[in-house]
């Protein structure tokens, strides 16, 4: 480990405001919102990278480096620039450059010249995603120069400036109790045979107004009167279309969604929804969910030390617990270790694990759902239907007895698939919520909907996952 110092302390000695982060291998150079351009010492040779952190839409950084001409770019004959989503989160976007060992340690004059030239190049060439930086008017990037000659403005910009902290309960014993309202999407995800989906279409075409496609028919028939719409297929057609369609003409719109098998129904609650979370008779917040995501940062190399003035056993300790007591939900055991805390946290890698003064911000990465997993494996493609409500929703989280609250015990979980392929796109930020407690575990909290006025149905032969 003495040599790994060693070297951050060389790269040091050229950009003094260098963070580097207390016992890990690498250094961070902040650029922009979360964006950092890195250096790890790896076990092949040492890691050049640029890591996005997600704050800045993936899309965004992509379309800025490939109109900057980076994308693509061939440094020193050498290392090619491929920009590249996260293997695990497609907003993160990573450049990666190896500069192999070749037979030489750390301590090695070549090697860490080489890696200084890489990292003040990659520096220079991604300085550009700061958009209040300026551009050296010959290169089209900033001009290469000692960070201590550097703007402050270079510093990550926080979305909320103000040094307050969450609100705590003047009794850490009590009843918890979690409101959600506004203009709220809910899907509903089932199965629709295919010879039905045919013959949705077949009627929408020929003998429904007002739908061109089965898929409209369906939105309509979800809360309609299916006897009255389809009333208008002739008698002809009552070995074919009508016979296909018999199991929905005598449903009302609460017992036609057991015709489809609605098997989940996550809600998708966005930053502009107002939330109230209350802890006995006091309001510890109010406001947008947005407000919850202040200093939120990603768990994949975060100093726990600086930003939470705690270490990582301490950090994980509210929500290390081995079961999750959701008959659906549990741990992905495919990338989350549960053998120590401290590989627990690394587990949350690649921006699979984000955390904020109100908790832990996870995807199905990390907490999966079992029966979404048992559906998608045995439901075939073609059977497959999605329903999305849009409405003014009001949902009401039941009241959950908790002991020594703490907000780190809280954990926002979003949904399979509707991050990626979901209405609201990078607005959506969960479904469900979990609260971990030494008595009772990790127990998702279930939710009523107790106001909603509908506003659009949209109705898929498809799920979201299968974009």
């Amino acid at each position: 480990m003495d040599n790994v110092e060693s070297f951050r302390e060389y790269l040091l000695g050229h950009f003094p405001k260098l963070k580097l982060p207390k016992g890990k291998k690498y250094v961070e150079f902040p650029v922009y919102k979360g964006i950092l351009v890195c250096c790890m010492v790896k076990t092949n040779g040492v890691n050049v990278y640029l890591y996005s952190g997600g704050r800045v839409p993936a899309r965004e950084i992509f379309d800025k480096l490939n109109s900057l001409g980076v994308s693509g770019k061939v440094i020193n004959d050498k290392y090619t620039i491929t920009p590249m989503p996260g293997s695990r989160n497609p907003n993160i976007v990573r450049i990666d450059l190896l500069v192999p060992y070749d037979n030489r340690d750390l301590d090695n004059n070549g090697l860490r010249k080489e890696v200084l030239d890489l990292y003040t190049q990659l520096i220079d060439l991604c300085m550009p995603l700061n958009p209040d930086n300026l551009l050296d008017s010959t290169s089209g990037t900033t001009p290469s120069k000692s960070v201590d000659t550097q703007p402050e403005k270079l510093e990550p910009v926080q979305e909320d400036s103000s040094d307050s902290k969450p609100d705590t309960p003047e009794k850490n014993s009590g009843s918890l109790k979690i409101v959600i309202e506004g203009d709220i999407h809910q899907y509903m995800l089932g199965e629709l045979p295919e010879y039905m989906q045919l013959a949705l279409s077949v009627a929408a075409q020929k003998y429904v107004d007002g739908a061109d496609t089965g898929e409209q028919l369906l939105a309509q028939l979800w809360r309609g009167d299916p006897s009255q719409l389809l009333s208008g297929i002739p008698p002809t057609m009552m070995m074919t279309v009508t016979k296909a369609l018999e199991p929905l003409l005598n449903k009302s719109w609460g017992s036609l969604w057991e015709e489809f098998n609605v098997f989940y129904k996550p809600f998708v609650f966005d930053k502009d929804n107002k939330i109230s979370i209350h802890f006995n008779d006091e309001v510890l917040y109010e406001g947008a969910i947005a407000g919850l995501l202040k200093d939120q940062c990603l768990t994949e190399e975060i100093d726990t030390e600086e930003v939470f003035n705690m270490n990582v056993e301490a950090l994980v300790k509210p929500i290390y617990y081995n079961k999750i007591k959701s008959s659906s939900h549990a741990w992905n055991d495919e990338w989350i270790s549960l053998d120590d805390k401290l590989s627990f946290f690394e587990s949350f890698a690649d921006g699979a694990g984000a955390i904020s003064d109100y908790g832990w911000w996870f995807g199905h990465y990390t907490i999966k759902n079992n029966k979404w997993k048992e559906k998608f494996d045995s439901v075939d493609f073609d059977n497959r239907v999605s329903v999305i409500e849009r409405g003014r929703f009001k949902v009401e989280f039941d009241e959950f007895d908790v002991e020594d609250f703490d907000w780190k015990k809280l954990i926002w979980l979003k949904a399979h698939g509707i991050e990626e392929f979901g209405p609201t796109g990078e607005e959506y930020q969960f479904s469900e919520i979990f609260y971990a407690d030494e008595k009772y575990g990790i127990t998702r909290l279930d939710k009523i909907i107790t106001d909603f006025d509908l506003k659009s149905t949209e109705a898929e032969f498809s799920w979201p996952t299968d974009e």
